[in-house]
């Protein structure tokens, strides 16, 4: 077989490839897409580029709107759950591309996680273990892009001051992780 008839084979197994890929993603429903779609970006650093391009900062922009209305939204105590509110922010790392956005969020996490501790009182263990994560998460992105934390640093530091009665050494973990990057 000549090049053109090789080509020829090529194109074709191509064309029949894209239409299983076309076939399989139209049996799926939303929820089995949405999870093979993250997968996908999970698992492979190729496509993750792809998306991290098309994505407009106007797109990204309204994406973190969402996913903070759905922390604000999870921060209630009639309904509050921390595993859901876990979920919302892993799901948002998990999509988006810019780390300051992720910082960002990690931030909104543990704002909402303090407020509704010294509004209503004591929680769980974990509870305050995710505080402690998503503020250090957060620091330590302040080492990696000091503008951020110039941006951010009075949240920051109201942060760490509301969770100053807490207790179960969240305010000391955060307050000395904040002071190494700081150098108060």
């Amino acid at each position: 077989m000549g090049y053109y008839g090789a080509e020829k084979n090529r194109r074709s197994e191509g064309h029949n490839e894209k239409t299983g890929f076309f076939n399989f993603i139209s049996s799926q429903s939303p929820e089995s897409l949405e999870a093979f779609l993250l997968s996908l970006f999970d698992s492979n650093e190729a496509f993750r580029n792809i998306v991290s391009s098309a994505i407009s900062a106007d797109e990204a922009a309204a994406l973190f709107d969402a996913y903070e209305k759905k922390l604000d939204d999870c921060f209630n105590i009639e309904s509050f759950s921390m595993e859901e509110a876990k979920d919302i922010l892993s799901e948002f790392t998990a999509i988006a591309v810019d780390p300051a956005a992720i910082a960002d969020m990690n931030l909104v996490f543990a704002e909402g996680a303090v407020w509704l501790t010294n509004e209503f009182g004591d929680f769980e263990d974990e509870f305050y273990d995710a505080i402690v994560d998503a503020g250090l998460k957060v620091i330590e992105y302040c080492k990696e892009d000091s503008g951020y934390l110039e941006d951010n640093e009075d949240r920051i530091e109201k942060l760490i001051h509301d969770c100053g009665a807490f207790g179960f050494g969240v305010h000391d973990d955060l307050k000395v992780a904040y002071e190494e990057i700081t150098n108060r």
